[in-house]
């Protein structure tokens, strides 16, 4: 795949890399804030969990969560609805839609078709659907003996407040915990990461599976995605993923069942293709449980969604859970919703120490705008070492040697920590010489790098998502 430097160039795999001397890279992991949402209302049943998704739209945070999905006969299972001005506070506003108890006072946006009970929703929003704007699709099997009926099913909204269940499994015979993408630049516009009990049942543990749509309706037989290899040991099981497109590459929140421990944690993988995934060398927990007594000790989820990009900053919004993953009912109902960010662009770095490291890339044309870099030259300094960190770019033409104008020596160094909407970002050579004059040459970055971290690079010509001002949120 040629490199698209319009987009943001990460470094979770080494598909862009050419080279490197001197460098290794490092997973970093968001920092927690805390629980922002708690089960607070009779209907969820001692449950808030981010089965669900999280988006920003019209000036607002926008959540839909399941409520307990291990309920006592009689109970059900809902789909509450959110609101947040600043991501942190949330209302749980009467929408009187469905009745509870014999009231529609309640947040509940979506209930399940009689008979059903559904487990680990997703949805997402399609801008080039306004009827069918926001697209729903969870696991549901029938409360009666044998289970009839088991499989994904859909809905479609034009507002997500008001939905209508589309008839009958859309996919049938499928598992549970399903997150789904919508994904205008892949071949198919719609793709569910799923678990097959076809693929489960001979590999003995939990599996990640892919089956896609053009429709929501009609969907591709799964795939095999995902598959723990023996680095991960006999007992960890994969039981859920979340997936998300960035730069030109997919991102993936593998949720870990150790089966031993009975608890689940989030690892990092990254795609190209969102079939075929790559694992970071670092397999520890991307997001890690809480401590003994936390909120979230026994079990942490990511939500359906990209991650929100708010300021510099990409927040994450989790499920934790005080309960492990085979306790009965209760105390497995217990669970809220929680807030972990990250740097913008933040998920691996390629770093530098004492000894000066390069990185070169493979060749591209270069898209015109400035070259930015997410780069921090103040991090990796030991005590003696501080502001001894430094990042400087030389490019290269098709032959390999160095263009006239653009060597190393002639960069304007970089010093300090330059992260995503920072001006000072933006790569300069001597006499104010930009890497726009290069627009549409075949070229190749090669990054200097001492004391400093290398999460990315890109084009300034991209057009931007939309970021949010921060909301006090300094972690």
């Amino acid at each position: 795949m040629p490199i698209d430097a319009r987009l943001p160039q990460l470094f979770v795999d080494d598909a862009i890399i050419a080279e490197t001397v001197r460098l290794g890279r490092s997973l970093h992991r968001p920092r927690k804030y805390g629980r922002v949402l708690a089960a607070d209302r009779p209907w969820e049943h001692g449950a808030a969990q981010t089965y669900g998704t999280v988006i920003h739209e019209d000036g607002r945070f926008r959540m839909w969560y399941q409520t307990a999905g291990r309920v006592s006969p009689g109970e059900q299972t809902y789909l509450g609805y959110a609101e947040s001005a600043d991501g942190l506070n949330w209302d749980k506003p009467e929408i009187g839609v469905h009745e509870f108890a014999g009231s529609t006072a309640n947040n509940i946006a979506i209930a399940p078709p009689p008979g059903l009970r559904f487990n680990s929703p997703s949805l997402l929003v399609d801008p080039d659907d306004p009827p069918r704007r926001y697209k729903f699709i969870a696991f549901a099997a029938g409360t009666a003996p044998g289970k009839p009926d088991r499989g994904l099913y859909a809905a479609f909204s034009a507002d997500g407040l008001h939905w209508e269940w589309q008839p009958g499994p859309v996919l049938p015979g499928t598992g549970d915990c399903t997150t789904v993408l919508y994904d205008p630049l892949g071949k198919h516009r719609y793709v569910v990461y799923t678990r097959w009990p076809g693929f489960q049942r001979p590999l003995k543990r939990r599996v990640i599976t892919r089956a896609v749509s053009d429709d929501f309706l009609h969907w591709s037989e799964p795939e095999l995605s995902l598959v723990p290899d023996p680095a991960d040991g006999y007992d960890l099981q994969f039981y859920r993923m979340s997936v998300f497109p960035y730069g030109q590459q997919y991102i993936g929140m593998v949720s870990c069942l150790h089966s031993l421990e009975d608890k689940i944690d989030v690892q990092l993988v990254s795609s190209r293709d969102g079939l075929q995934w790559h694992r970071q060398i670092d397999r520890g927990a991307f997001l890690p449980r809480g401590r003994p007594g936390d909120w979230d000790q026994a079990w942490v989820g990511m939500s359906a969604n990209s991650p929100i990009q708010v300021g510099d900053q990409m927040w994450f919004f989790h499920e934790g859970r005080t309960a492990a993953h085979g306790e009965p009912v209760p105390p497995f109902r217990a669970a809220g919703v929680g807030l972990a960010v990250l740097r913008q662009d933040g998920f691996v770095s390629l770093d530098a120490g004492p000894v000066e490291g390069t990185l070169t890339t493979k060749p591209m044309v270069w898209p015109g705008g400035d070259l930015l870099v997410n780069v921090d030259c103040n991090t990796v300094a030991g005590p003696t070492d501080r502001g001894t960190g430094y990042a400087r770019v030389e490019v290269l033409g098709p032959r390999g040697g160095a263009v006239a104008g653009y060597r190393a020596r002639d960069c304007v160094t970089l010093t300090d920590d330059y992260k995503r909407g920072d001006p000072n970002q933006t790569v300069r050579w001597r006499g104010e010489r930009s890497l726009q004059a290069l627009n549409g040459r075949h070229v190749r970055l090669r990054f200097y790098l001492r004391q400093a971290r290398l999460y990315a690079f890109r084009a300034s010509d991209n057009l931007e998502a939309e970021s949010i001002r921060p909301a006090g949120v300094r972690l």
